[in-house]
């Protein structure tokens, strides 16, 4: 989005609706909490580096040390996307890895 249209405040109340069983909130009580990572994008970025992102995330899900039966799930979020299409080695244009 271009700038001032609010894309931080949109990612704050997600992660802050998005709280699960500790939500303050018994509408959203009920959802799973989300655990958020970031990938800063730039000129420079490589597709290994977003992949090396959602790696992380996916072995997050399958970490037994997630007690919560799966009620924590990761979300990546490419942060400034438009700066890796600017890069030589398109990385944006990377698969998302499989479940």
């Amino acid at each position: 989005g271009h700038p001032g249209s609010s894309k931080s405040l949109a990612k704050l109340i997600v992660k802050g609706c998005m709280s699960g069983l500790s939500s303050s909130s018994q509408l959203l009580d009920h959802l799973c909490q989300i655990h958020m990572t970031s990938f800063q994008c730039s000129p420079q970025s490589e597709a290994e580096g977003i992949e090396r992102t959602f790696m992380s995330a996916k072995k997050f899900i399958s970490d037994e040390s997630n007690t919560q039966h799966r009620r924590v799930m990761p979300v990546v979020v490419l942060d400034e996307i438009g700066l890796a299409e600017d890069s030589k080695k398109m990385p944006s244009s990377t698969p998302v890895p499989e479940k």
